[in-house]
C-alpha cells in the first residue's frame, strides 16, 4: 500500500550571529541522548545508497536508536545482560558443537523499484554442557531488508535466492550460557515479467519453454441477495476477491471454477460500522481449440464490477462481475538463436530420463472381504534431490480401496505407502531445476486371504534436468512462447543477529563545534524500513486497510549530514470476530541521517518525504498487526561558499564505554564566537551496544607532536548505538 501524500520543508540557516547562536542551542540540547521506550516503538533498519558503502560493507539488520540493551530475565540465577547478538541458553555450556541454519518462510514483495524481502532464520544450536550431554536449543531470527531493482513494478514476477554463507559463533567466557552468534546471509533477487514472443530457432542447446497454444477470455455476472445479520442504515463498500480457482482442460474447452469471496462493510441502525463475510462459488468455461489433456493451463482471474442495493433494511443484492483470463501452454525444448531481442530468464535443457517403480504390499482390511470393487492410486508429496549424475524421488503413493464386505457393504480403506527411486541423468548437480512428471500406469490386486489383499502398483516418472540461465535472444518465425523477460537483479549481504529486549541507559555525547573549511552540498536520498507492532484492543480475523500520511517533519543541519525526523500517522482498519470494523490510530515516529560530507550549516535544504510502501501481516492469534513501512528521503541542498562548522565528539560516558582521545588547538565556536582553544577530541570509542562509529579526517594541530603544521587527523564525529 503507498500513499503519496509527503511533507517538504525548507530549512534556511542564515550566516548571521543570532542565527548561529539558536543553532548552537539546538546542538546543546541535542549533547545527551537519553530515549525513553515511547520513543522505541519504530524500529528503523538503515540501508545506505551509496555504491561505494554497498560495496565495501555488508547492511546490517539493526534498530537505529542510540541504546544500550541490557535487558533481565529470570532464569533462577543472577540476572543475564545481554548484548546484540547474544543469545542465553538454557544450560551452561562446555562447548558449542555445531549451529544449523535454514531460511523459512521468505516474502516477498514487488513495489516500484525496490523489491522488499521478509522471512525467517531458523537456528538449531547442538551445544556440550556440564555433564557432556548434548544439548538441543532452536531460535527463530526474523529478518527483513530490500533490494534496489531499478524497473521493478507491483504484479511482476520475483524469484529470491536467500542463502546461509556463514553462522559465526562462540561462547563468551566459557563455560558459559552466553553465545554470541550472527548470521551472514546473502539475498538474491531477480525480477521478471511474463511475455509472449516469436523467437528465432538456432542449433545451439536445447531450452526448455512454454509453447502457447490459445489464450481467450470470457466475463462472469454473479448476481446474489444476501440477508444481513443486522439491519443496515448503509452499505459502505464490498470487497470482492477470487479463491480457490481450479481448471480443467477438455478437447477445445478450458472449465474454470472458483469462489467468489466478498466482505460487505455495513453500518447498522445503531451507527455501529460492522462486517460480513459471503462467498459465492462460480464456473464458466472458454473455447481453446487446440487445447487438450495433460497441456498447461494458467488462469488470471479479475473483478471487474462490484455494484450492490440495499432494498431494505437486511435484504442486500449484490452484482459482481468478473473478467477471466486463460492461457493454454504446452512444455516444449528447442534451440534458440542468440541475438538482439529480450533478455530472458529460461531454463537450458541438462538431461532427462525416465523410470519405473513397482510397489508390491500386503494390506490387512478393517474387516474380512468378498471382492474388491476398485482401488484408485494418486501420487503425493514428491520431492527431490539432485545428486551428482542422479535425481532422487521421494513421495506418498495414497491408495482408496473400496471393497464389499460378508454382509454385501462397501467399505473404504485408504492406505498410505512412502517410495523412494532415482533416475540416472549425466551432467546433474546440486542446485539446478528438476521437473517431475509422475503417472499411475497399473494397479492390480489379488486376495490371499479374505481380509489380506495383495496390491501391485506400476509407477512411471519421467525427470527433466535445468540449469537456469539468461540470454538475449533473436525475434524470428519460430514458435510463440511464453518466456519472462528480465527487468533486472540484484544481490547484497545482510548480518542477522538476535535483538534482546530493550532496557534504556543513559548515554552521554559530548561534542564541540570546530571551524573548518567548506565543502559543497549535493542532492541526496535514502530509504529506511520501519518496522513496528500494533497490538489490537479485541481479536481480529482480518485487516480491512491501512492508511498513512507524513506529517510534523522537520530537518536539521548536522555535521556532515541532515537529520530528518517526523512522524508516519496511520489509520487501521480491522474486522473484530464479533464482525464489527474498528479503527484504531497509531503515531509512529522515524528519524534517519542523510550522509552530506562537508555540508555548511548555512546550507539551504528542501527535504520530501514519501511513504513508498506499507504491508500488513495479521498474526495468527488475531491480537497483533506486524507492520513494515518503506520510507524515502530526498533532500536538495544549495550550499554558500565560506568555511564550514563541523561537530566534533569530544567525550562519550556510559557503562561499558571506552573512549581514546587528542588534545589540539583548533577554532571553537562558543557562544556565537570562534576562538581558539586547546581540546581533546575523540578519535576512538568502543563499548557494548556500539554499532556504528562516524569518523572524518580534518587538518588539526595536534599539541606536542613537534610539528608546528596542522595534520590529517580521524576524529570521530558520531556514535550510533544499537537497540
Amino acid at each position: 500500500m503507498q500513499s503519496s501524500r509527503s511533507k517538504t520543508i525548507k530549512a534556511h540557516i542564515a550566516e548571521s550571529k543570532d542565527a548561529l547562536t539558536k543553532a548552537l542551542a539546538k546542538f546543546q540540547g541535542q549533547q545527551t541522548i537519553s530515549r525513553g521506550k515511547e520513543d522505541l516503538n519504530a524500529r528503523a533498519v538503515a540501508v545506505s545508497q551509496a555504491a561505494e558503502e554497498a560495496a565495501t560493507s555488508p547492511v546490517i539488520v539493526a534498530p537505529t536508536q542510540d541504546v544500550v540493551v541490557a535487558p533481565m530475565q529470570d532464569f533462577g540465577v543472577a540476572p543475564v545482560t545481554l548484548q546484540p547478538g547474544q543469545v542465553l541458553l538454557d544450560f551452561t555450556a562446555r562447548k558449542v558443537r555445531e549451529i544449523r541454519g535454514e531460511v523459512r518462510d521468505v516474502v516477498a514483495t514487488v513495489i516500484e523499484n525496490k523489491v522488499i524481502v521478509q522471512g525467517v532464520i531458523h537456528k538449531q544450536i547442538f551445544y556440550v554442557d556440564l555433564e557432556g550431554i548434548i544439548r538441543h536449543q532452536a531460535e527463530d531470527l526474523r529478518f527483513s531488508t530490500f533490494l534496489d531493482v531499478p524497473g521493478a513494478m507491483p504484479g511482476m514476477n520475483v524469484l529470491v535466492n536467500p542463502v546461509i554463507e556463514d553462522i559465526i559463533f562462540r561462547l563468551i567466557n566459557p563455560p558459559s550460557r552466553i553465545l554470541l552468534e550472527k548470521v551472514v546471509l546473502q539475498i538474491f533477487v531477480k525480477v521478471t515479467e511474463t511475455v509472449q514472443v516469436q523467437l528465432a530457432v538456432g542449433e545451439g542447446p536445447l531450452f526448455k519453454t512454454e509453447s502457447v497454444i490459445g489464450e481467450g477470455s470470457t466475463q462472469v455476472l454473479s448476481e446474489t441477495v444476501v440477508t444481513l445479520d443486522n439491519p443496515a442504515e448503509k452499505v459502505a463498500e464490498i470487497v470482492a476477491r477470487i479463491q480457490d480457482v481450479t481448471s480443467e482442460i477438455i478437447d477445445d474447452k478450458v472449465i474454470v471454477q472458483g469462489i467468489i469471496h466478498k466482505q460487505i462493510f455495513y453500518v447498522d441502525t445503531s451507527g455501529i460500522s460492522r462486517h460480513q463475510a459471503e462467498d459465492v462459488p462460480f464456473s464458466t468455461f472458454l473455447d481453446i481449440p487446440g487445447a487438450g489433456p495433460g497441456q498447461n493451463i494458467q488462469v488470471h482471474p479479475n473483478v471487474e464490477f462490484v455494484g450492490f442495493i440495499l432494498e431494505d433494511p437486511t435484504t442486500l443484492r449484490q452484482k459482481v462481475v468478473l473478467e477471466i483470463f486463460v492461457k493454454v501452454t504446452e512444455t516444449i525444448q528447442v534451440p534458440l538463436a542468440p541475438g538482439s531481442g529480450p533478455l530472458i530468464a529460461i531454463g537450458q535443457v541438462v538431461g532427462e530420463g525416465t523410470t519405473q517403480l513397482l510397489s508390491d504390499t500386503v494390506v490387512t482390511l478393517n474387516q474380512p472381504a468378498i471382492k474388491v470393487r476398485e482401488i484408485v492410486a494418486e501420487i503425493r508429496d514428491i520431492t527431490t534431490h539432485v545428486l551428482a549424475d542422479k535425481v532422487v524421488i521421494q513421495g506418498t503413493l495414497h491408495k482408496q480401496i473400496f471393497f464389499i464386505n460378508e454382509n454385501n457393504i462397501e467399505i473404504h480403506q485408504p492406505e498410505d505407502i512412502p517410495f523412494a527411486t532415482f533416475v540416472d541423468i549425466p551432467g546433474a548437480l546440486p542446485g539446478l531445476d528438476v521437473q517431475v512428471h509422475a503417472f499411475i500406469e497399473f494397479v492390480g490386486f489379488n486376495f490371499t486371504e479374505p481380509d489380506q489383499l495383495n496390491q501391485k502398483v506400476v509407477m512411471q516418472f519421467f525427470v527433466k534436468v535445468t540449469e537456469p540461465v539468461q540470454i538475449q535472444v533473436a525475434l524470428g518465425d519460430g514458435p510463440l512462447v511464453k518466456v519472462e523477460e528480465v527487468v533486472g537483479e540484484n544481490s547484497k549481504q545482510i548480518l542477522v543477529e538476535s535483538r534482546p529486549e530493550v532496557v534504556v541507559s543513559p548515554i552521554n555525547i559530548e561534542r564541540i563545534l570546530l571551524l573548518v573549511g567548506q565543502a559543497v552540498g549535493e542532492v541526496v536520498e535514502r530509504q529506511i524500513i520501519v518496522e513496528n507492532t500494533v497490538e489490537l484492543p479485541i481479536q481480529a480475523i482480518k485487516v480491512a486497510g491501512i492508511t498513512a500520511t507524513i506529517e510534523d517533519l522537520t530537518a536539521q543541519i548536522v555535521p556532515n549530514g541532515i537529520i530528518v525526523q517526523g512522524n508516519v500517522i496511520k489509520q487501521l482498519r480491522f474486522v473484530g470476530n464479533d464482525g464489527i470494523v474498528r479503527d484504531i490510530s497509531e503515531t509512529v515516529p522515524f528519524s534517519l541521517l542523510l550522509n552530506v560530507p562537508g555540508i555548511d550549516p548555512g546550507a539551504e535544504i528542501e527535504v520530501e518525504v514519501t511513504i513508498e510502501n506499507i504491508s500488513v501481516t495479521l498474526a495468527e492469534d488475531g491480537l497483533s498487526v506486524d507492520q513494515l513501512i518503506v520510507l524515502e528521503a530526498v533532500a536538495s541542498i544549495t550550499s554558500p561558499n565560506g568555511e564550514r562548522v563541523v561537530s566534533v565528539v569530544t567525550n562519550v560516558t556510559g557503562p561499558g564505554i571506552s573512549v581514546t582521545r587528542i588534545a589540539v588547538n583548533a577554532l571553537v565556536v562558543v557562544n556565537g564566537t570562534v576562538q581558539q582553544q586547546v581540546v581533546e577530541v575523540v578519535t576512538d570509542v568502543s563499548g557494548p551496544g556500539i554499532t556504528e562509529v562516524i569518523r572524518e579526517t580534518l587538518l588539526l594541530d595536534v599539541v606536542n607532536d613537534g610539528n608546528p603544521n596542522p595534520v590529517p587527523v580521524s576524529v570521530v564525529t558520531d556514535v550510533r548505538f544499537s537497540a
